[in-house]
């Protein structure tokens, strides 16, 4: 797409305490990024989203680091999942360079800028039911 964008804007919907959801509206559509409590949507590695159409379509997308993968694997080599961390899959996986929902947002919005709104390249949520899935504890949680 050409032409200068927009910077997206963005609301916690409160504070951490008050509530897990940071949304950021971008030209083409909402992002509600799913933070932990211990979360800071500057630094967050490990999130889920959910991408809102204003059409009301929607596509769900997990969100790692390099280093947050990384993480994860090597604990799961000491605990034995993932056949001792000899892989990762994530079927919505997108993984970013830098942390934070900033890093996030580009790459989500690139994404759509790329293959357009009219290509399942993420999973779509349906609209009758918005499945919830555990993701990958951050080092020292449960999971």
């Amino acid at each position: 797409m050409s032409g200068k964008r927009r910077a997206p804007s963005t609301d916690s919907g409160g504070s951490m305490a008050d509530s897990p959801f940071h949304v950021v509206q971008t030209d083409q559509f909402s992002i509600t990024y799913v933070l932990g409590l211990d979360d800071f949507p500057d630094t967050v590695e490990n999130t889920d989203a959910i991408v809102t159409a204003p059409d009301g379509r929607r596509w769900s997308a997990t969100l790692l680091t390099h280093r947050e993968i990384a993480r994860v694997m090597d604990r799961w080599s000491a605990t034995g999942e993932c056949a001792g961390g000899s892989y990762f899959q994530v079927h919505d996986l997108v993984i970013v360079r830098e942390p934070g929902v900033d890093s996030m947002t580009r790459a989500l919005v690139d994404i759509f800028d790329e293959y357009g709104m009219d290509i399942d390249v993420l999973p779509r949520l349906s609209d009758q039911v918005l499945r919830t899935r555990p993701r990958p504890a951050p080092e020292g949680g449960a999971g």
